[in-house]
C-alpha cells in the first residue's frame, strides 16, 4: 500500500476506534514546520474545542511497511489521539484571545533564516547570524515535554501586541523558562550510551535544562560561556549543530575552524533531521571582548546577511 493509499485508510476507517471519544471531523492536511519540512497530518476536530490534535501519518506508515497490522496501526492512532486530547482539555479555551497570556507564556525559539524566508513574512522575527529568532507562544508543559504555537502578525495586530515589547518579554522569559545547561560532550553522550568511554575532547554542549530547542540559549548565556572562557583562557568556536544545542570547542592549537565546518557541514547532511537543522556556520566567541561573531558563513550559501546580529 502506497502513502497517500494508507493516509486515505486511515482517515476513513479511524472513526471506529475513536467511538468512545468526542470528535466532529476527521482531515487529512499537509503541515509545514520549520525548515519547510513537510508532513502529512491527520487532524481530528472536536465540536466544543477551538484546539485539533495533528497526527504525524510518516512514522506510522513506517510501522504499517514493516508490521502490515493496519489494525494495531489503527488502535495506536486512537491512543495518541486520546492522550493529546487530555493534554489540550486543559488549556483554557480563550487562551488565545488574552494579550496578557501571551506576554506571560511566549519566549523564543531559533530557527535557520534561509530555509524559512518564506514563513518568516508572516511572523515577528529577528535575524542574529544566520538565524532567525522567532517568538513562541507556549499552551502546555508536562512530563513529556511542551506544545506551544507560533505567534505571527495577524495574532498581533489582532490584539494590538507592540511586536517589539513582546520580543523583550519572549527573551526574559526564555531565560526563566529554559534555564541554561553547560555539560562535556562526552558526559552528554553518556547519558545516552552509558558504556562510552571517551576522552576529555574540551568540548561543551551548550543546550537549556529540558534540552529542547536549547540552540536558543546561545542569546542569554554570555556570563557561563565568559566563565567558562576564563576557566580555559581561551575563546571558543561556536557550531550551531541543532536547533537544540550548541557545541562549544576551545580555540586552542589543537581546533581548527575550517576543519569544524566541514565535520558540522557532513553531520548536518547524514545525522541531523531536516527539521532540527540549525546551520552550516561557525561562530565564534573573543574572551576579551566578549562577544560573539561569525567566523565561517555557511559555504553553501552566498548571504552577506550572516554578519547581521541582534
Amino acid at each position: 500500500m502506497e502513502f497517500n493509499e494508507f493516509c486515505k485508510e486511515i482517515r476513513d476507517n479511524i472513526g471506529e476506534y475513536l467511538l468512545g471519544y468526542d470528535f466532529e471531523d476527521i482531515q487529512l492536511q499537509e503541515i509545514s514546520n520549520d525548515n519547510n519540512d513537510n508532513y502529512m497530518g491527520l487532524v481530528i476536530s472536536r465540536a466544543n474545542s477551538n484546539i485539533s490534535p495533528i497526527l504525524h501519518l510518516e512514522g506510522y506508515y513506517r510501522q504499517y511497511e514493516i508490521t502490515g497490522n493496519m489494525n494495531s496501526i489503527m488502535k495506536q492512532i486512537a491512543t495518541e489521539y486520546g492522550e493529546s486530547a487530555r493534554k489540550t482539555d486543559s488549556i483554557p479555551k480563550d487562551i488565545f484571545d488574552q494579550k496578557d497570556m501571551y506576554f506571560r507564556n511566549c519566549f523564543v525559539r531559533v530557527i535557520n533564516y534561509e530555509r524559512n524566508k518564506e514563513m518568516l513574512q508572516e511572523v515577528p522575527y529577528k535575524k542574529y547570524m544566520d538565524v532567525a529568532v522567532t517568538i513562541r507562544m507556549m499552551v502546555f508543559e508536562n512530563e513529556h515535554g511542551i506544545g506551544s504555537i507560533p505567534v505571527t502578525h495577524d495574532k498581533t495586530a489582532q490584539l494590538g501586541i507592540n511586536e517589539k515589547e513582546l520580543y523583550n518579554a519572549a527573551l526574559t522569559n526564555t531565560e526563566k523558562f529554559f534555564p541554561v545547561r553547560i555539560q562535556k560532550l562526552e558526559d552528554v553522550i553518556r547519558m545516552y550510551d552509558s558504556s562510552s568511554d571517551l576522552p576529555d575532547t574540551g568540548i561543551y554542549v551548550l543546550t537549556n535544562m529540558q534540552m529542547i530547542g536549547g540552540a536558543s540559549s546561545i542569546l542569554y548565556a554570555q556570563d557561563q560561556i565568559t566563565e567558562l572562557a576564563e576557566e580555559h583562557g581561551c575563546g571558543f568556536y561556536i557550531v550551531p549543530s541543532s536547533t537544540h544545542e550548541v557545541l562549544l570547542c576551545p580555540d586552542n592549537e589543537e581546533m581548527d575552524s575550517e576543519m569544524l565546518q566541514r565535520t558540522a557541514v557532513e553531520v548536518n547532511e547524514f545525522v541531523v533531521s531536516d527539521i532540527d537543522f540549525l546551520s552550516n556556520s561557525i561562530y565564534h566567541f573573543d574572551k576579551d571582548s566578549m562577544e560573539i561573531k561569525m567566523e565561517l558563513p555557511d559555504p553553501q550559501i552566498d548571504d552577506r546577511q550572516n554578519q547581521r546580529g541582534l
